[in-house]
């Protein structure tokens, strides 16, 4: 992408990793160092990251609200886990042996199972 948008004539660019919630060697190095220096190479003079949500109070606040809610709610799963992978069409994905899909981890109340 940054070939493509170098020979376009794009002088700036903004990279917003979004599934990356740390900073990490992938984003400091992979991200920061050698795609920066791609960027410039091909004559960007505007290569910046998005800051990472690292430890920033907000962020930590919204996933404890999420992992409460889901230990309130008694649940062994979110009703949002499709049991498969997201565009999976193998029926026996979901098949293979697994400590969170045995029954003794789902019958077993959400904050003992949590422990294990």
């Amino acid at each position: 992408m940054i070939t493509q948008l170098a020979a376009r004539g794009q002088k700036h660019m903004l990279v917003v990793p979004i599934a990356f919630t740390s900073d990490h060697i992938e984003t400091l190095s992979e991200i920061d160092i050698e795609s920066g220096a791609l960027a410039h190479s091909l004559g960007m003079t505007g290569f910046r990251r998005a800051l990472s949500l690292n430890a920033r109070p907000e962020f930590l606040d919204a996933l404890a609200d999420i992992v409460n809610g889901h230990l309130e709610s008694g649940k062994p799963h979110s009703s949002q886990y499709t049991h498969r992978g997201h565009g999976c069409t193998n029926d026996a994905c979901r098949g293979l042996p697994s400590k969170v899909s045995t029954p003794s981890v789902c019958e077993v109340p959400v904050e003992i199972a949590a422990v294990r």
